[in-house]
Order: structure tokens, then C-alpha cells, then sequence
């Protein structure tokens, strides 16, 4: 499983520009589903993991999510309560 995307630093950048401006926005946790998440990401997996995770499931994340959970983050901020995890089976 070769995962291959090209993606600039740049938009990490964006994305923890733009978390910061929305809890900037929101000290008080206000809006809904926030308090879920706080406007942070959970870390980002090590890839190893999600190679596991396709062996053992028969399936291949597409690049471009796999690029996000091993840079970014597996899941955390998001709309409403915020994007679910795959590292918790999506229970958090």
C-alpha cells in the first residue's frame, strides 16, 4: 500500500490559522457541538497503524485521507461535534 500525496506545509497551516481564529471566536465553547472537540485535532497516526488497519480490513484509504490522518490529525475539530476518530473505532 504506497500512499502518495503531495501536499504543501502551507495547508497545516491554514487549517491551525483557521481553528485558532473559530476558538478565538468562540472563548466560551457557545456554539453547538463544540464542546466536544474545543477546536482541536487529536494527534495524527503513525502511519504504520493505518497499513495495519487496511490489512486487517481488506480496504485502502484514499490518499488523501490517509495524508490527513498521518499529518493532521485523526479527527477532533470538525462541524457540529466534530470529526470522528479511527484510532477509537469512532467513539469518541
Amino acid at each position: 500500500m504506497n500512499h502518495t500525496v503531495s501536499h504543501d506545509e502551507p495547508l497545516w497551516d491554514i487549517i491551525s490559522r483557521l481553528l485558532a481564529k473559530a476558538a478565538d471566536n468562540d472563548p466560551s465553547l457557545t456554539l453547538f457541538g463544540v464542546h466536544s472537540h474545543k477546536y482541536l485535532l487529536n494527534p495524527p497516526l503513525a502511519a504504520e497503524r493505518l497499513w495495519a488497519m487496511e490489512r486487517e480490513y481488506s480496504f485502502t484509504f484514499p490518499d488523501e485521507l490517509f495524508w490527513f490522518l498521518t499529518h493532521v490529525g485523526d479527527g477532533g475539530a470538525g462541524p457540529d461535534h466534530g470529526i470522528l476518530s479511527y484510532a477509537s473505532g469512532g467513539s469518541d
